[in-house]
């Protein structure tokens, strides 16, 4: 596995695996409008995406940051994301401890979480986030998220 910052001929591929998650398509994103996304992010100084590929090169998931998008102090961890054809193997765990080594400070690290996925809970709060909050209809309508955080 090679960790590797996002490059923009990398934007279609990592739209393409974003569109065949449901974490992602359950909001409407499809993989034109996450290239959008994606090249827009690239261009944010206080985004960060990084991605992991394997030993044939093909980007397998990804891990996306800004800086400090949590109440303007705070690492926020946008999204990870695995290719759902190899989930279980470390890969988004490995990205976890990437971005915690790269990214968490004095001032801990949030993100959200859809209230459904109850796997990704399970994710985070292996990796000691705890749910401090929730908020509804705030991404999505219809949709509630809850708000995780880790200490440093």
């Amino acid at each position: 596995m090679k960790l590797l910052k996002l490059i923009s001929k990398d934007v279609r591929e990592l739209a393409s695996l974003c569109a065949t998650t449901r974490a992602f398509t359950s909001y409407g994103l499809t993989r034109k409008g996450a290239e959008k996304v994606f090249k827009r992010a690239l261009k944010d100084s206080e985004s960060e995406i990084w991605v992991v590929k394997n030993s044939e090169r093909e980007l397998v998931g990804f891990a996306w940051i800004m800086k400090r998008h949590a109440m303007g102090r705070s690492p926020y961890l946008r999204m990870i994301v695995v290719s759902p054809s190899i989930k279980n193997k470390g890969i988004g765990s490995f990205l976890m401890r990437e971005m915690e080594k790269k990214f968490l400070s004095s001032k801990g690290m949030f993100l959200l979480v859809n209230s459904k996925n109850k796997s990704a809970q399970k994710f985070y709060k292996k990796h000691r986030f705890k749910k401090v909050g929730k908020l509804t209809d705030f991404l999505k309508p219809g949709f509630t998220e809850f708000i995780f955080y880790k200490p440093s």
